[in-house]
């Protein structure tokens, strides 16, 4: 009788741990189906995306500039980009012994591209590097400060779609920017200290 419920207790053991061993790759199975259905890649591949652009440093008189995107793979897009900025500033002015302040106004067109690289894709986020060029067309109240030139810049930034509308992103860059326009040239943080915000929205 001891053998009997020796046998039946080794056989209950045994049954128990295998349908353990059993359930445990089924469950981890089911975890992982689960893990990648929360999971959602935005699939960028021939997409457009429409939208605009303005650096968040008030400082600066930021101005929109109208965007397009375009991704040939989900790593892989281009991108065009035009605004005008509008430019106060005072100018000292020395006549006949007296120095007198003048307010000038520049305006100022850009029209530039660019590539965008997604270096890390996540649950509805991309982190991006960027590099491009463009053109600067400057109208001012000085004629000598008017002139044409270019711009070359390159940073990173963030794309946040939006999950109940996942045609719809956000943008957040940060970036430097060296600009020339005839023999004044500049380096700095583009746009300004506090980066740059945008959307678009894709088809």
């Amino acid at each position: 009788m001891y053998w009997y419920k020796r046998k039946t207790m080794v056989c209950i053991v045994s049954a128990v741990v295998g349908l353990v061993c059993i359930g445990l790759p089924a469950n981890g199975k089911a975890a992982e189906r689960g893990k990648k259905r929360r999971v959602v890649l935005i699939n960028l591949r021939n997409q457009v995306g429409l939208g605009a652009v303005v650096g968040l440093d008030t400082s600066l008189n930021p101005s929109p500039r109208l965007s397009v995107k375009y991704w040939v793979n989900p790593t892989f897009g281009m991108q065009f980009f035009t605004g005008v900025s509008l430019r106060k500033f005072s100018e000292a002015v020395s006549f006949n012994n007296s120095t007198y302040t003048v307010e000038q106004r520049d305006v100022e067109l850009y029209i530039g591209g660019r590539l965008n690289f997604n270096v890390v894709r996540r649950n509805r986020i991309n982190f991006y590097v960027f590099l491009g060029s463009g053109g600067i067309f400057r109208w001012s109240s000085d004629k000598y400060r008017e002139g044409r030139g270019f711009f070359v810049h390159s940073g990173a930034g963030t794309e946040f779609f939006i999950p109940l509308v996942q045609s719809l992103a956000l943008d957040l860059e940060m970036g430097v920017e060296y600009q020339q326009i005839g023999d004044n040239y500049s380096l700095a943080l583009n746009p300004g200290i506090f980066g740059l915000a945008g959307f678009h929205f894709y088809f």
